[in-house]
């Protein structure tokens, strides 16, 4: 089977461990990412996440259908207020 490199006009995740991710041409321990953009992002300690943390995400038109949260090595949830607050803006 013939596999092929897609082409794509947004930004392309190459690889994924020792703490980061590399996105393009850099490498990221925290990052924003939408079709179009990955930023690089200083997040706050996870209990203190906020809707506030993510405005820039949640403000794009159109609205995103997920948002995705890396938690590290341990699978956690954050907190009610958060989770209400997002599903309040529609996704």
């Amino acid at each position: 089977m013939r596999m092929d490199k897609e082409k794509t006009d947004g930004p392309m995740i190459s690889a994924i461990g020792h703490g980061g991710f590399r996105v393009d041409d850099g490498y990221y321990t925290a990052l924003l990412i939408t079709p179009s953009r990955a930023d690089g992002w200083t997040p706050p300690p996870f209990e203190a996440l906020g809707a506030d943390d993510v405005a820039s995400v949640l403000a794009l038109s159109p609205k995103p259908e997920f948002l995705l949260l890396g938690t590290g090595s341990q699978l956690r949830q954050p907190a009610a207020a958060f989770r209400r607050a997002v599903e309040a803006q529609g996704v």
